[in-house]
């Protein structure tokens, strides 16, 4: 699986996301929180 470039993140997968409450800010970018679920599939950690 290579890593996934920030781009392709937020065109091919956020979309497909639900963010849930709008009036929640999340404290990291989603991109990051779906590198890290990624890496830890990839990893087995």
């Amino acid at each position: 699986m290579g890593i996934l470039i920030k781009n392709i993140i937020e065109k091919l997968i956020l979309p497909h996301q639900t963010v849930g409450d709008p009036d929640f800010e999340t404290t990291l970018p989603l991109t990051e929180v779906v590198t890290a679920i990624f890496y830890g599939l990839k990893t087995g950690c």
